[in-house]
């Protein structure tokens, strides 16, 4: 059953690559046409731009859909692909710790203005002791 599922994964993401790479040729086209009537000609096709940025858009949506079949990821690697395990593993470590502290930042700030908020009511209570 499985085996069934995968191949339909597979051969659904074959039909995405040949839509990404027609998707690509139109694009190039469209510019390349556009580019050449516009400079060339001093004309060119209003819609043509348009296009392109809407199949540029899909082409991410869809390449995104692939990427997570390959079990890939949408970002550089440059630095990665020239370490060793060990720079490989501080490097995800150093990656963890920056996501974490990230995803932390709103508990922190609150807990820090909850705590500011306590500090200067027991400063005004102080304040307000001292006129009396």
């Amino acid at each position: 059953m499985f085996d069934a599922i995968d191949n339909a994964v597979s051969a659904y993401c074959k039909l995405l690559e040949l839509l990404l790479v027609a998707l690509l040729s139109v694009m190039v086209i469209m510019v390349f046409g556009n580019v050449v009537l516009r400079y060339g000609f001093n004309s060119g096709v209003t819609v043509s731009e348009e296009l392109s940025r809407w199949a540029f858009v899909w082409m991410i949506f869809l390449g995104a859909i692939v990427a997570v079949k390959e079990n890939t990821h949408l970002g550089t690697d440059v630095l990665l692909v020239h370490l060793g395990p060990l720079g490989k593993r501080i490097c995800l470590g150093l990656a963890e710790v920056a996501e974490l502290r990230e995803k932390t930042k709103p508990v922190i700030a609150k807990y820090s203005a909850n705590v500011g908020e306590a500090l200067v009511k027991q400063v005004d209570a102080e304040l307000a002791k001292l006129r009396k």
